[in-house]
């Protein structure tokens, strides 16, 4: 029903890795509740998660690699697994504990050390940047942040106001922000930040988010030809050249916020917006569409202000469930 309410295209990646772990437990659980009486039904739970992650993994989707949260409880089902088979024989019983214990453990860790030894979870390490950008960025533009192990970008410069073009939601890069996903090259990547309406991208000290590994190197590469507007000993904030506004000419972004557009229209026609589309926009003066690439298309026929609103509104929510489009633009 939400996914119905909400229609969104993107996925959530599944590493090859990832999916080898998830079978490996499962089989592993299957052949050590295998003919063990009071361990039927956690062998009928392993057969049944060992299928769904498979699925998950061969057809893309927005749940993709989240299917296997279930490593965050391998540990204690590990140790109930044992129990049922009286811990025999005892050698196999630890060593797969440890390999389960393992699985569970690695990735609390990994995020506790990053979160506690990481400066860029602190709101005096954004700073800077958010001054420069309160003061240098047009309405008409948005930011790209090089996005960090923690996603701090998504956390501090989002809660100053700053309009970025990801956040934490990865679903969300796909397929809009492909292009990080996949070999970058110099040409493709600055289409990409044109395409989107950035006007500055922010590269920090901090290690990457896998997904902008490349772009961090393409950008320290100066490969992109990206002029440096602001630096300091922890982060570099770079200029797009020849940067594309969010709206296409003669139209103008007046104001940006999170549930409200508004643009100033000097005369009737068909407009590009660099904003993901979704059927809960709402104008009063302008009719919305999806663009070719995902993006919003305004039909303006008055020159004017035209106001865009975010509204989920009972009939809107309605209509998408039932699979019925707003009116077509004239």
């Amino acid at each position: 029903m939400l996914q119905r309410m909400f229609p969104a295209h993107g996925r959530f990646p599944f590493s090859l890795a990832e999916f080898a772990a998830v079978v490996t437990f499962c089989v592993l659980g299957i052949a050590l509740t295998w003919r063990v009486t009071e361990a039927r039904a956690l062998r009928w739970m392993f057969a049944a998660y060992l299928a769904v992650c498979s699925a998950s993994f061969a057809v893309s989707s927005p749940i993709g690699e989240n299917i296997a949260r279930l490593r965050f409880a391998a540990a204690p089902i590990a140790v109930l697994t044992m129990s049922l088979r009286n811990w025999r024989p005892r050698v196999v019983c630890v060593a797969v504990l440890g390999l389960a214990v393992s699985w569970n453990v690695t990735p609390l860790a990994a995020s506790f050390v990053h979160g506690v030894d990481d400066p860029a979870g602190h709101a005096a390490y954004w700073a800077p940047a958010t001054r420069f950008l309160q003061t240098q960025l047009p309405p008409e533009y948005r930011v790209e942040a090089v996005d960090t192990v923690n996603h701090w970008p998504a956390d501090f410069l989002a809660r100053a106001g700053i309009p970025l073009v990801r956040g934490w939601f990865r679903q969300e890069d796909f397929p809009q922000n492909s292009v990080l996903y996949s070999q970058l090259g110099s040409k493709a990547y600055v289409r990409w930040l044109r395409e989107m309406g950035v006007r500055y991208v922010v590269l920090t000290s901090r290690p990457p988010d896998y997904s902008s590994r490349d772009e961090a190197q393409l950008l320290a590469s100066g490969r992109t030809h990206l002029r440096v507007a602001f630096a300091t000993p922890n982060m570099k904030i770079f200029a797009v050249p020849d940067p594309r506004p969010l709206v296409s000419r003669p139209a103008r972004v007046r104001r940006l916020g999170y549930t409200t557009i508004a643009l100033q229209v000097p005369r009737p026609g068909t407009y590009r917006l660099a904003v993901t589309y979704t059927p809960y926009w709402e104008s009063q003066t302008a009719c919305l569409t999806r663009a070719p690439d995902g993006m919003t298309r305004l039909v303006v026929q008055h020159r004017g202000l035209v106001l865009l609103h975010f509204a989920v509104t009972p009939r809107r929510a309605l209509d998408t469930i039932a699979g019925r489009d707003p009116e077509p633009c004239p």
